[in-house]
């Protein structure tokens, strides 16, 4: 009578101890993967990337140039006033004459943004209100004060940030171009995340 045992049996998916082996892909046996892997592997998550980024920019800047003006109040203008000293070397060079205005000859928001640049720190003060001295602030005035003269001009009709008004639209396509990519990528590469029924290919 043989001692002899029998071993289980083999076959490409068992080892010889009864384990299955374990199942291997191209890139196993030192060939590289196709095109399409590569593809959805680095490329697309790439370039989704990028218009997420964009998307988001775009989005942001356009959002709040146009909100901008409702929260800051930046679409008011803002004057310079130099002080005395700047305005004497100014006139000893200008040619031709300076236009000369009074303190009553400004409009009480004209008056309080001159008063408001005395005491900046940059010279500046914002017009909130009625401007009827715009064109001549654009030139360049001397404003007299009943002592002494300033000059005076238009530092920034606008403080706005100023876009093209298709920089919104144009980064919420973007921001979901970029979404979408993640989720094609998403979808392809981990379908058991997926409901069974979105699964592709079907089972």
């Amino acid at each position: 009578m043989s001692d002899r045992t029998e071993r289980p049996a083999t076959g490409p998916n068992r080892e010889r101890d009864g384990r299955p082996t374990r199942r291997t892909d191209a890139s196993s046996d030192g060939e590289e993967p196709p095109i399409g892997s590569r593809l959805f592997t680095y490329v697309v998550p790439f370039v989704a990337a990028l218009f997420l980024a964009l998307g988001i920019a775009g989005a942001v800047t356009g959002s709040w140039a146009l909100v901008q003006p409702a929260i800051d109040g930046c679409d008011r203008p803002a004057i310079g006033v130099d002080t005395v000293e700047e305005t004497d070397e100014r006139l000893a060079t200008s040619t031709p004459a300076l236009e000369t205005l009074t303190l009553d000859d400004l409009t009480d928001a004209e008056q309080r943004a001159f008063e408001e640049a005395l005491e900046d720190v940059h010279r500046e003060g914002t017009v909130d209100g009625e401007t009827a001295n715009l064109a001549a602030f654009e030139r360049g005035v001397l404003v007299s004060d009943g002592e002494d003269e300033r000059y005076v001009t238009l530092v920034s009709a606008s403080r706005c940030l100023s876009v093209d008004p298709l920089v919104l639209p144009l980064g919420v396509v973007s921001l979901l171009v970029g979404l979408g990519g993640f989720v094609v990528v998403a979808f392809l590469n981990y379908p058991e995340s997926f409901s069974p029924r979105l699964r592709w290919p079907p089972r």
